[in-house]
């Protein structure tokens, strides 16, 4: 197993953060601090990115994100930057994490954008929530062009792991 960590703050001796498991091999990996509004003292948030290579020559790139919990002005500054960050990309992005809102908000449409999803198309059912009111908040999310083989969420709380297949 390869995997990737990105430590986004101090936490009771440790470090929190979000991170990425492959079966194959990590070619390149990358931490990014997400952006946040002026006078915000909340946490950071940060993008773990890796370039997988994949069997057959392939290689795509796969994020882990938790955004900001407290305000969408920063969710929504943190969706802008994580599709900056795949704009500059050489293959494929896949996107997944708990993004601490619900479709119908503004940095999860511009998101389902860079996906090409209907806004109503969840990426899952409500259950993969860590809300009370059944809403989803953590998706899963690919350039239009792939095809998802296989998404499965495990409900091992507080955090949702997400497992994706794809075919390239």
């Amino acid at each position: 197993m390869h995997y990737y960590y990105g430590r986004a703050i101090p936490y009771e001796g440790g470090a929190y953060g979000v991170g990425i498991l492959s079966k194959y091999p990590l070619k390149e990996t990358r931490t990014f601090v997400l952006p946040k509004v002026a006078g915000f003292t909340g946490e950071d948030r940060v993008v773990a990115m890796a370039r997988v290579q994949l069997p057959g020559g392939k290689s795509a790139w796969f994020a882990s994100t938790h955004l900001d919990v407290t305000k969408e002005e920063n969710r929504k500054l943190q969706s802008d930057a994580i599709l900056k960050l795949g704009s500059d990309l050489d293959a494929p992005l896949l996107i997944g994490g708990d993004f601490n809102a619900t479709d119908d908000k503004a940095g999860m449409q511009s998101l389902f954008t860079f996906s090409r999803m209907p806004a109503r198309k969840k990426a899952r059912p409500s259950r993969t929530s860590t809300r009370n009111d059944g809403s989803t908040i953590s998706f899963s999310l690919k350039p239009a062009a792939l095809s998802w083989c296989r998404s499965r969420y495990s409900l091992n709380m507080p955090t949702v792991p997400i497992t994706l297949a794809i075919k390239l």
